[in-house]
């Protein structure tokens, strides 16, 4: 792949990576400190098990969308070392080239579009 084009995934990457870690923080807040039973801690009234179980819920959701986060993170800072390393773009089950349809879509991706069908239809089975 070209240089130019490197550069050009590796802004995009690093910008998704920045707009991930904004979302952690922003999860964190919102989803799983906000809305700790410690939040009704502090009341003159007795909390109510309907105000907890939302709360945990409310917490549950926000450790989730943490997880699918964190999981894409590590999925972009692998596909920037590959950059560095000069193994961006290349399917790591067949070694061909991965379009850059799919990039745009996935700029994170590691496998080609062919590839990764046949691993989600042999991971269902």
């Amino acid at each position: 792949m070209k240089k130019e084009r490197l550069e050009y995934y590796k802004s995009i990457l690093t910008d998704l990576k920045n707009s991930i870690m904004e979302d952690l923080d922003s999860i964190e807040d919102q989803h799983i400190h906000h809305s700790s039973a410690k939040e009704y801690g502090d009341s003159a009234y007795p909390i109510h098990l309907a105000d907890i179980a939302d709360s945990l819920t409310e917490a549950e959701l926000g450790f989730k969308l943490k997880n699918s986060e964190e999981i894409i993170l590590a999925a972009i800072d692998a596909a920037l070392k590959r950059i560095e390393e000069g193994t961006y773009g290349i399917c790591q089950d067949c070694g061909a080239r991965i379009s850059d349809e799919r990039l745009e879509v996935m700029p994170y991706a590691v496998r080609c579009i062919t590839c990764k069908s046949e691993y989600e239809k042999n991971k269902t089975k």
